[in-house]
């Protein structure tokens, strides 16, 4: 057997171009395998993984601009519920204010009552001794104290009674 290769069975390498043996699988000069389905898969693995790449990078440019809509939404709801609770405060203050001075106008007519009533229920007694005064509010809102006047049939029995003695 001679270690030499005849030049019919030389062939060249398809990556290197080198000379080979047309039976060698594996070129010695580059290392890269010659068989046809190898280099198919080798072919198909790298552009299996550039469309990979690609569509991870576009799903992660999706994902990134889907994320920064979130983020401007978010921003935007913020800058919204933070108005929303300054006009909150706002009506709360004015509110507040309002109810001081219900409350301020509502010790008044308590105290107007007060009097009222205290004046009322003196009247009351007064008038159990003295039957004649009576107590009117007018529309005003004011009251007095007035003798109403004596009905004739009873004006004639008082001057009956008066004449009589």
């Amino acid at each position: 057997m001679s270690n030499c290769v005849e030049a019919e069975d030389l062939r060249a390498c398809k990556y290197c171009r080198q000379s080979l043996a047309g039976s060698a699988v594996v070129c010695y000069h580059c290392g890269r395998s010659q068989d046809w389905w190898n280099l198919q898969a080798v072919e198909f693995t790298n552009l299996l993984g550039l469309v990979l790449t690609f569509g991870l990078l576009i799903l992660s440019s999706c994902q990134f601009h889907e994320a920064k809509k979130d983020r401007l939404e978010a921003a935007d709801a913020e800058r919204q519920a933070t108005a929303a609770l300054d006009r909150a405060k706002k009506t709360e203050k004015v509110l507040q204010n309002q109810l001081n001075i219900q409350a301020k106008q509502t010790a008044e007519i308590n105290a107007t009552f007060a009097t009222f009533f205290g004046d009322l229920c003196s009247s009351a007694l007064r008038g159990i001794f003295n039957p004649n005064t009576q107590v009117c509010q007018l529309s005003d809102g004011r009251l007095i104290k007035y003798r109403p006047a004596i009905p004739s049939a009873a004006r004639t029995a008082q001057e009956v009674g008066s004449t009589g003695q």
